[in-house]
């Protein structure tokens, strides 16, 4: 540094010069947050002119599992329902029908009502398709409600053909042509009944690539608490079956007063959707409001973890697009 001062002019330079350097550094150590934020708000303005190989590296996000939703968690209103069905419900077809005749009640909140935004009908169940999946499918879709397809996973059989007739009967049920049909996919992994006999993590990870390898997107699991700390935490993070995990979304029914509490050695984080409610279980969630303007005897409802705005944008990037009326008239089927 001497040297390099002595070159510049006379000692008395030189002091000038040292004091200069000392009144920068010093002032730029006692720079206050706005200030430095000003400072570091110039700096990226400058940057951005320069070359992009001469730009300072930014860096890199730490990676996060896609498909959990990113919602800041002082933006959740929980507004957003989700009715989960299948033909066992017969209430349903009476609020379906009030739905269209304009009588469907909000959720009553003292704030925000929460509304009735998605429904996951049960399409299959082992090789076995549910007989209301289709005519329901209908009378959702012309309610405005988004539409989702679930599959009950028994203990037995091979996960890739219950993929297959998953699929195929979700592909074959297109309400209206005029438009794209998209359907949110779920797998059931839950033990069978009250036993601990279930489909295996094995055949489920099977059953979830062969769903991504024809629709291109991961689906959700519904998982039980129970499930989730006796099977599902055995899995260890460098296994095949935990990295397909953390692709898909997690839904968890909890019939408690709090939110699920996912183990820290599970695949996400935290979960997507919460039933906070089932067949002949009440809701005792203290967490959300009175939902006693539902007009089903036993919904089996649950909320996602955001707000209605976000669900739409979250369904639109996980739905699988299964019907494109661009596509049908090329001859082709998505």
């Amino acid at each position: 540094m001497n040297k390099i001062l002595l070159n510049i002019g006379t000692k008395q330079d030189i002091r000038i010069v040292r004091t200069v350097i000392c009144l920068v550094l010093t002032l730029f150590f006692t720079l206050g947050s706005s200030q430095g934020s000003m400072l570091s708000s110039l700096i990226d303005r400058n940057t951005r002119s320069l070359p992009f190989h001469a730009r300072p590296a930014k860096k890199k996000p730490v990676p996060t599992n896609k498909a959990q939703p990113e919602v800041v968690e002082n933006t959740w209103d929980l507004t957003p329902a989700v009715l989960n069905v299948s033909h066992y419900d017969t209430d349903t077809d009476t609020y379906f029908k009030d739905a269209l005749a304009g009588k469907l009640k909000d959720i009553p909140d003292s704030n925000e009502p929460v509304r009735l935004e998605l429904v996951i009908h049960k399409a299959t169940d082992g090789m076995t398709q549910d007989s209301q999946y289709a005519e329901r499918q209908k009378l959702a879709t012309k309610s405005g409600y988004l539409w989702g397809a679930y599959h009950y996973a028994p203990p037995t059989g091979d996960p890739v053909a219950q993929a297959d007739n998953f699929l195929q009967t979700v592909k074959q049920n297109v309400p209206d042509r005029s438009k794209p049909c998209r359907a949110l996919l779920v797998l059931d992994l839950e033990y069978f009944l009250k036993t601990k006999r279930h489909l295996g993590l094995a055949n489920a990870a099977l059953f979830v690539k062969r769903i991504n390898e024809v629709t291109r997107t991961y689906p959700g699991l519904y998982i039980g608490q129970d499930y989730l700390k006796e099977q599902v935490t055995k899995l260890k993070p460098s296994s095949e079956e935990f990295k397909i995990f953390q692709e898909c979304w997690l839904w968890v029914p909890r019939y408690y007063e709090r939110f699920p509490e996912i183990p820290p050695a599970a695949p996400w984080k935290t979960w997507t959707m919460w039933q906070f409610t089932a067949d002949a279980i009440p809701a005792r969630a203290t967490v959300l409001p009175d939902n006693g303007g539902i007009m089903l005897k036993t919904p089996e409802l649950s909320l996602f973890r955001g707000n209605r705005a976000y669900l739409r944008k979250w369904y639109a990037e996980h739905a699988w697009i299964y019907y494109d009326p661009t596509q049908a008239k090329k001859g082709k089927r998505s």
